[in-house]
């Protein structure tokens, strides 16, 4: 049943917003050529002009995912604003579920020309066990250029679908977000650090592509067999979410997490209720997680087993063996570890070497 349920999770709705899109590739105005000061932020080393994307299900190959389209748009004011030509588009490479396609890049002098950059600088680069990045660097960035990239993401991950970020470190002038979900998924929407400026639901009937499900021929087999396609009606949400003049989020010291403060919004799905089938629920509870994480060979597994404690143990007790005091204890411990703990720059709770 579980089975019939994920692969019935696919659809592909044709349909087409009817609000302007806030930015055309390649079409950049004059104003923002000529733009020098960002005028809400003047000490602005950057600004993001337009941050735009299209969030739909659809159905290419038989399996389940949504495909989102980015493109971004951004005015280099300073020259401590290069680092905005550096650019990382991360994906969850492990198992495949995510995949980045249709990568392009452009940047416009302050002149208007115009220069692409080439597939061959586009690299891909392995940042954990999980997740790997596309990363490429605009060419001849210059203080009033203009850069701009868009992509598809793949995802088959509909359980969470890829969270967006309204705000940045740099100020943000337009940022915008648009979602088509059939009815049959309902998501819970989170929003955080800002109220939208805009934010726009409807609900249209339309034709929607899925698999077509039998059960199994065979006798005694309760499995559903897939024979082809159909097309049925069905209500199909669309949403758009809209944050303007964001102002910069800027670092502080001793904030590892800037991320956690910045205004963006995120879905997880919660139930799924398909025709001739009954509601569903999906989200797990806080027990149900905590049960799963504690399981885990790459976290839970890795104290509840007590793997290669004898090593550390054997290190620290010759530390705190004459200490008469928890305190003092507790603070000979503290020292050890942070002589001994080597970061690797990732921020993550899995473990990837477990031979401590």
């Amino acid at each position: 049943m579980k089975r019939f349920i994920l692969l019935l999770l696919c659809c592909s709705p044709a349909l087409i917003y009817s609000q302007k899109v806030p930015l055309k590739w390649g079409k950049v105005p004059d104003e923002d050529l000529q733009m020098t000061v960002y005028p809400l932020d003047t000490a602005a080393e950057a600004v993001i002009l337009e941050d735009y994307a299209e969030l739909v299900f659809d159905l290419s190959d038989g399996d389940p995912k949504y495909r989102f389209e980015h493109h971004r748009r951004i005015k280099i004011l300073k020259r401590s604003g290069f680092d905005q030509a550096d650019v990382s588009i991360p994906f969850y490479r492990k198992g495949r579920l995510e995949e980045v396609r249709s990568l392009k890049a452009q940047i416009f002098a302050p002149d208007g020309s115009s220069q692409e950059v080439d597939k061959k600088d586009v690299f891909e680069e392995e940042i954990d066990e999980r997740w790997s990045a596309h990363k490429f660097t605009f060419p001849n960035v210059q203080i009033g250029s203009v850069i701009e990239y868009r992509y598809q993401l793949i995802s088959t991950s509909i359980l969470d679908l890829r969270e967006w970020y309204f705000q940045s470190t740099i100020p943000v002038r337009w940022s915008e977000l648009r979602m088509e979900i059939p009815e049959w998924y309902h998501y819970v929407t989170l929003n955080q650090g800002r109220e939208l400026d805009i934010q726009e639901s409807d609900v249209q009937l339309a034709l929607i592509t899925i698999p077509n499900y039998v059960p199994g021929y065979l006798p005694g087999n309760d499995d559903y067999q897939q024979k082809g396609l159909e097309r049925i009606q069905a209500n199909v949400r669309k949403a758009r979410f809209v944050m303007k003049e964001v102002p910069a989020m800027h670092p502080e010291a001793y904030i590892t997490t800037i991320k956690d403060y910045l205004a963006r919004i995120r879905f997880q799905l919660q139930a799924v209720q398909f025709p001739r089938s009954g509601y569903q629920p999906v989200m797990s509870s806080w027990e149900e997680v905590a049960k799963d994480l504690l399981e885990d060979n790459q976290f839970g597994e890795q104290f509840l087993k007590g793997r290669h404690f004898d090593k550390p143990w054997a290190a620290v007790n010759p530390l705190i063996k004459d200490l008469s005091s928890d305190a003092d204890k507790m603070k000979a411990i503290y020292e050890f570890v942070c002589r001994e703990l080597k970061w690797d720059g990732t921020y993550t709770y899995w473990v990837r070497d477990s031979d401590l």
